[in-house]
């Protein structure tokens, strides 16, 4: 009698662990047939492309750039400011992206030279180095950018604006190599380097006057942006 009070007991627990674990799997392949994550069309870690990314990339893919048009290409830093506004022209196009990296630039890219724009402000990369690609990652993919864009529209002036300093980083070194590099880059024709690091660095630090998170820019911070590249803009 015990000896079936026994198996029965087993065999209760083995029918409720097989359930359990058919209920694990379950919910395992929803939230990764739903994640927030999918995969991206081009490979690399430091690509992340969520719903807020592809919606915004599938809008961009829909609307035109002209040839008289001047675009803002980058991530966050670049999407948060309304750059129509602050120049009050109508002819200026946003095509930041948050999160955006070299490699999502690079992926996109032809949805904004086929529109051979007369003018393209660049900057990117801090994403990059958040999610621990290289400095030669980020410089490899800068002249990727560059050259694609002197082949695909030769017309169009490039600005590179160097990427601004971030307190996430345990210090600016990279940041400040890149730059230089990039600097050093942009002695070719139709390229112009800007550097605005310089304009926000305090003690090596974004200073708090400027940010609210150590990364992104508040409106006086934008004011300064707008000042240092307005003659370029005319």
């Amino acid at each position: 009698m015990k000896k079936k009070n026994i198996l029965f007991w087993i065999s209760i627990i083995l029918n409720i662990a097989f359930i359990s674990y058919g209920i694990h799997m379950i919910y395992t392949n929803k939230s990764n047939k739903y994640s927030k994550n999918p995969p991206s069309k081009v490979t690399g870690k430091s690509i992340i492309k969520n719903p807020y990314y592809l919606a915004k990339e599938s809008q961009f893919e829909t609307l035109s750039i002209g040839k008289n048009d001047i675009v803002f290409l980058g991530d966050s830093i670049t999407n948060r400011s309304q750059w129509e506004e602050l120049f009050k022209k109508q002819n200026i196009k946003n095509r930041g992206i948050d999160g955006d990296t070299t490699d999502g630039i690079l992926n996109r890219l032809d949805t904004i030279t086929k529109g051979q724009p007369k003018k393209i402000f660049l900057m990117i990369g801090i994403n990059d180095l958040l999610h621990g690609e290289s400095t030669s990652h980020v410089l490899s993919n800068y002249n990727k950018i560059l050259d694609k864009i002197r082949s695909s529209s030769p017309n169009t002036i490039i600005y590179v604006q160097s990427i601004l300093p971030n307190n996430r980083l345990k210090s600016d070194d990279d940041i400040e190599f890149i730059n230089e590099n990039l600097e050093k880059s942009a002695n070719g024709k139709n390229i112009v380097y800007i550097d605005l690091f310089q304009k926000f660095v305090q003690n090596n630090r974004l200073p708090l006057e400027y940010t609210y998170d150590g990364t992104h820019l508040n409106g006086t911070a934008y004011l300064i942006w707008k000042s240092e590249i307005a003659k370029y803009i005319e």
